[in-house]
């Protein structure tokens, strides 16, 4: 086995070794579904979904061209790993892959909006404050797998084998 050295980026995650352990950031990932997106605008949105919103399959038009709407849940499907906020409202998109309709794509595009205003927030902030968003993988352990992240100012520390 050949040492390969360090990487900077593997499986559409961004990745630079701090003092202990890992720094990750998907940052780059969500600036391209963006770009992909064509949102039109800055428009931003401070949350994915509307409270208490419930989707049916009968809701608006079905869309002319479901490919777009497949292929942008399908990289929020990929996103939400490591975003746990926004795993709940893509598995609500995700129910309508097979129909979706212009009501769905509205919905698509609030939480686009959304991650969309988490990257500002990301670009304000200093390097010590990006771990509100991504996390600190920590090097010292073998068998645990150990985030640290920033739940509004209390940190808050994900343990899983």
């Amino acid at each position: 086995m050949n040492d390969l050295g360090s990487f900077r980026y593997i499986l559409r995650i961004e990745a630079s070794s701090i003092s202990d352990g890992f720094y990750i950031s998907q940052e780059k990932y969500i600036q391209d579904l963006l770009t992909r997106a064509i949102l039109g605008d800055e428009h931003t949105i401070e949350t994915p979904m509307e409270v208490n919103v419930h989707l049916r399959a009968t809701d608006g038009d079905p869309l002319s061209d479901p490919t777009h709407y497949r292929h942008l849940v399908g990289s929020l499907v990929y996103l939400a790993v490591t975003r746990p906020n926004i795993s709940y409202h893509v598995h609500i998109l995700s129910q309508f892959m097979s129909a979706p309709t212009t009501v769905h794509y509205s919905h698509l595009l609030r939480v686009l909006r959304h991650q969309m205003d988490l990257v500002k927030t990301l670009s304000g902030l200093t390097a010590r404050l990006r771990d509100s968003v991504t996390c600190l993988i920590n090097s010292r352990s073998s068998s645990m797998l150990h985030q640290r992240v920033l739940h509004g100012r209390r940190k808050v520390t994900v343990k899983s084998k």
